[in-house]
């Protein structure tokens, strides 16, 4: 049984003192708390404790900060995850970063169990306006900030779960808005094409590369990870076992796939294995003449002395080249999802689509492709619509004097085809 009660220290300032048995050492159990305000509001504090105490939802006062707490976050909830595949490095060392030069200048100091709703509101409205940490005026956009919210929410669910907190401050802030950044950008077929067209003038490696990811879908990482043991000239496949990345702390490494779904073979066009072909004969070239000071990491995109390729050449490059000639501009990631926005207008199905595209869960392609899956319910329900329009028969029909003739069937009586969107 738990026993306790209020003394007063002077005006409206009290102890609070809970009698909880013996301790671990045999001694005296107490739990004690100044409470400021009047002795009824005391004695209302002791009696909700007390209840708390006794169905177990009691959690002690802390004196860790905040910052001091995504601190452990990161070492013993993070890094585990880290060790076994569950967290990439990049995730990690986004965390890291957020954490530095965002959350814990503006939250840091406040103690865990005193952080509160309003804390977490005025934070995430401090990074609408001021955010930006690129030497540049303003705040950051809404799917930054969503983004962020959702990283602090987990945090604290854990604290939660932890029992350093009793609930959960952000469940009960005004949630970020869920940006529109899950829509995939895509070039449309047409479009496609003009940009291959276009890359045809570039050096092979970058054509190479380009090609690969219409055509293959592949990650930017995944793509500068391939080996030429990962190609099959046989079967025109490119087997996809690792990827490259790049964190400041660790600077350019190869790991594994995203995810277990992400190792897969991916079937290639005769043109991307052609363009490999060249690309292969001119990298040997190379590897010969620099001889013993070639690093051989079998990679078939890398530097010129064959150590890893830093993932954003590729992106800055791309970049530069839709300038060049003046197409619209996207991000070279956006070639994946003009691969699998059109496998899905050819009605792929989607279980092979989430195969090739690596996904863990075909519920990711129709989270990130929703709009291209709903114009392909239009164009559906409009075939089977006009498919099935009846034709009117006259009342007092005339004796067919050709019999043998093909009916002829109203012009509006006709049935509508999915459209077929295909690269080549």
């Amino acid at each position: 049984m738990y026993s306790g009660h209020v003394e007063e220290i002077k005006k409206n300032h009290f102890n609070i003192i809970i009698e909880i048995g013996r301790n671990a050492e045999g001694g005296r159990g107490r739990i004690k708390k100044v409470f400021h305000g009047g002795k009824r509001k005391a004695e209302g504090e002791l009696d909700r404790m007390i209840s708390e105490l006794k169905n177990g939802t009691y959690i002690e006062p802390s004196n860790l900060r905040f910052s001091d707490y995504l601190d452990k976050w990161l070492k013993e909830y993070c890094s585990p995850k880290l060790l076994n595949g569950k967290f990439s490095e990049r995730t990690y060392a986004f965390y890291e970063k957020m954490f530095e030069i965002h959350t814990k200048p503006r939250l840091g100091h406040i103690l865990l169990d005193k952080l509160s709703p309003l804390n977490l509101q005025e934070y995430y409205n401090y990074l609408r306006t001021e955010g930006r940490k690129d030497g540049k005026p303003g705040g950051l956009d809404e799917s930054s900030v969503f983004k962020q919210h959702c990283i602090l929410h987990k945090a604290l669910k854990t604290a939660a779960k932890w029992k350093l907190i009793k609930e959960n401050p952000a469940d009960f802030v005004e949630s970020p808005e869920r940006p529109n950044s899950d829509v995939a950008s895509f070039y449309e077929p047409e479009q496609a094409i003009e940009m291959l067209e276009c890359a045809k003038n570039e050096p092979i490696k970058k054509y190479a590369m380009v090609l690969i990811s219409v055509y293959g879908g592949t990650r930017r990482g995944e793509t500068i990870g391939l080996r030429r043991e990962d190609i099959d000239w046989e079967k025109n496949v490119l087997k996809i076992r690792q990827t490259v990345q790049y964190t400041k702390k660790k600077g350019i490494f190869i790991k594994g796939t995203k995810s277990k779904k992400g190792i897969r073979d991916i079937k290639v066009p005769a043109l991307v294995m052609d363009a490999l072909r060249i690309h292969l004969e001119n990298q040997q070239k190379l590897r010969d003449e620099l001889g013993d000071d070639y690093v051989d990491n079998d990679l078939v995109f890398c530097q010129d002395d064959g150590k890893p390729m830093f993932p954003d050449t590729i992106s800055s490059w791309f970049r530069k080249f839709l300038i060049k000639y003046k197409l619209p501009k996207i991000r070279l990631h956006d070639l994946r999802h003009t691969n699998i926005t059109i496998m899905i207008a050819n009605k792929v199905p989607d279980n092979e689509i989430a195969r090739r595209a690596g996904h863990a869960d075909p519920a990711t392609s129709k989270r990130l492709y929703g709009h291209v899956y709903a114009s392909m319910k239009d164009e559906a329900a409009s075939a089977i619509e006009n498919a099935l329009i009846p034709t009117e028969k006259p009342k007092n029909p005339e004796p067919d004097p050709n019999p043998d003739a093909v009916p002829v069937t109203p012009s509006n009586a006709k049935i509508i085809a999915f459209p077929k969107r295909n690269l080549a």
